[in-house]
């Protein structure tokens, strides 16, 4: 009842507590998301190299923020496909000179 009283009291402090944010990575996002495309686009062969090339890139440049987690899945995402990618050009060049090979074979006959 004091307090009611006395104009001068002290009042109390009521301190409100902000929620921490978690800390998210754009860089390492954006190339899981990149990497995933280019998983999705791995029929279309030279497209899937620029997108797992892409990803690639950002992935490695998200390592360096915190967290890692889906940039680290990026990056091995973008090289598995980017392997993949090299392999589906090979075998298409190689296709297409043994077809060029044959016709050039059967027009000289």
């Amino acid at each position: 009842m004091e307090n009611q009283n006395n104009p001068t009291a002290p009042q109390p402090i009521y301190v409100q507590q902000v929620p921490e944010q978690k800390s998210s990575n754009g860089l390492g996002i954006a190339g899981f998301v990149v990497s995933l495309c280019s998983a999705f686009m791995v029929w279309v062969p030279f497209l899937n190299f620029v997108l797992a090339l892409v990803g690639l890139i950002l992935s490695a440049m998200g390592m360096k923020k915190e967290p890692k987690g889906l940039a680290t899945a990026g990056l091995v995402i973008s090289i598995i496909f980017l392997i993949v990618s090299l392999i589906w050009v090979i075998i298409i060049l190689i296709a297409a000179s043994a077809v060029g090979s044959a016709a050039a074979l059967d027009w000289l006959d």
